[in-house]
């Protein structure tokens, strides 16, 4: 579980694709990335729906830069990595749980 304080933003979070075996990288190159959050039972309500980087696509390792208005409540959350290649591709990639913690 990915753990995200309430409020908070600037930062990065990193994610690595991996093939179905879980060892091997998926290479990014060419692929649009999102980083996507739900709450759960509403996937058609994204709270994040952001474009992550990839400096080194042949890695398989992103980046989404939290935004400001990204994290304005607590709780629970679905989360995922999807990328897409010119309408001949989309897959999704690291779903997990996400939960946004109260912060001083």
């Amino acid at each position: 579980m990915l753990t995200v304080p309430i409020n908070d933003y600037g930062f990065a979070l990193a994610f690595t694709c991996t093939k179905s075996d879980n060892l091997s990288v998926f290479d990014l190159t060419g692929y649009t990335i999102h980083f996507v959050v739900w709450s759960p039972g509403v996937p058609t309500t994204k709270l994040v729906d952001g474009i992550c980087t990839s400096p080194a696509p042949t890695t398989g390792v992103c980046y989404y830069i939290v935004a400001l208005a990204d994290f304005k409540a607590t709780g629970t959350f679905s989360a995922e990595i999807q990328i897409s290649k010119a309408g001949t591709a989309r897959e999704t990639f690291i779903k997990f749980p996400l939960q946004v913690v109260e912060a001083a």
